[in-house]
C-alpha cells in the first residue's frame, strides 16, 4: 500500500468531487479513480459509468477505500438528517487540523446536494482548487460552497502490508 497523504491531483480536468478527492489521497488520476469506482460499483451490484460520478454513493466509496489498501474511521451522521449544529465548509476548514487524511462529506440542507473533499493538516484539495493542495488559512471558498455542512468525516489510514488493487 502506498502512503495515504494529501497531494496534488495529476491530470485534473474539471473532474467531479469524488474522483478528485480520492485522487488527492492516492496519487492516482481522476480517470483511474473513476474506473476503480465503476469496478467497485459493479462488484457490489450497482452500475456507474466511468466519469459519471453522480451515481457514486458512500457504499461504493467505502469498498473503494478497502480496495486501495486502506481502512477508515467514520465520524458523524452521513445521512445528514440533522445538520443544524454541523459546521459549514469554511467553518470546518478554519478549525480542523487532522493528522491523518480525511474525506469530508458535506450536504447542503436546502436542496440535499452532496459534496466531498480531501483534507490533511491545514491543507485541502477540492474541485474548486482544481486539484491543487491549498492551505486552509486564507483560502477563498466560492460562495456556492458556503451553505454545505459537514455531515461526516472518513479518516483514512493505510493497512500495513495490504496492496492497492486498482
Amino acid at each position: 500500500m502506498a502512503d495515504i497523504n494529501l497531494q496534488e491531483v495529476t491530470e485534473w480536468n474539471e473532474a467531479w468531487c469524488v474522483p478528485t478527492a480520492f485522487a488527492a489521497i492516492t496519487g492516482e488520476t481522476p480517470a483511474s479513480i473513476s474506473s476503480l469506482l465503476s469496478d467497485v460499483a459493479a462488484e457490489i451490484g450497482a452500475f456507474v459509468e466511468p466519469l459519471v460520478s453522480v451515481g457514486y454513493n458512500r457504499a461504493i466509496w467505502q469498498a473503494a477505500i478497502r480496495r486501495l489498501g486502506a481502512t477508515y474511521t467514520l465520524q458523524g451522521d452521513c445521512s445528514g438528517a440533522d445538520l443544524s449544529e454541523a459546521p459549514t465548509i469554511p467553518e470546518y476548514l478554519a478549525t480542523a487540523d487532522p493528522e491523518n487524511v480525511q474525506l469530508v462529506f458535506c450536504v447542503r440542507p436546502d436542496d440535499r446536494a452532496r459534496h466531498l473533499f480531501a483534507m490533511q493538516g491545514q491543507a485541502f484539495v477540492d474541485t474548486f482548487t482544481e486539484g491543487k493542495v491549498t492551505a486552509t488559512a486564507g483560502a477563498e471558498i466560492p460562495s456556492d460552497y458556503h451553505e454545505f455542512r459537514v455531515a461526516c468525516i472518513y479518516t483514512i489510514e493505510p493497512i500495513p502490508g495490504v496492496p492497492r488493487r486498482m
